[in-house]
């Protein structure tokens, strides 16, 4: 743990027992509390290369599932448009980025605004 994040360690000893330098400490004594730390801790979230915790994703998942089931139930639906974007996939970063747009002031912001409504 503390070859792959040092930093993350410390701040999860800090936060779930209040050792603020775990090198006061024997290396059994911080192993063991190492390994009892919660699975929603910094360090075995990079561990597990987890980008959310079982529970967020469970929630999220239950919202997905209530937009698809809204969904299902519109005109869009029976045409297959606007079918709801999965919070899932976004918290776990796997929808397509778009680049984003900037605008140097209001008269470039309205005018890329207009085109986009015009469309």
């Amino acid at each position: 743990m503390l070859n792959r994040d040092e930093d993350s360690l410390i701040c999860d000893l800090a936060e779930y027992y209040h050792i603020y330098d775990y090198k006061d400490y024997t290396a059994r004594y911080i192993a063991k509390l190492a390994y009892g730390l919660p699975d929603c801790s910094r360090i075995k979230m990079i561990l597990t290369d987890s980008k959310i915790t079982l529970e967020q994703s469970l929630m999220a998942s239950t919202v997905d599932a209530l937009n698809i089931l809204c969904w299902t139930k519109t005109k869009d639906a029976q045409n297959g448009h606007n079918r709801p974007i999965s919070i899932v996939n976004a918290l776990m970063n796997n929808i397509e980025n778009k680049p984003l747009m900037s605008f140097e002031d209001g008269e470039e912001f309205l005018s890329a605004f207009n085109r986009i409504v015009g469309e």
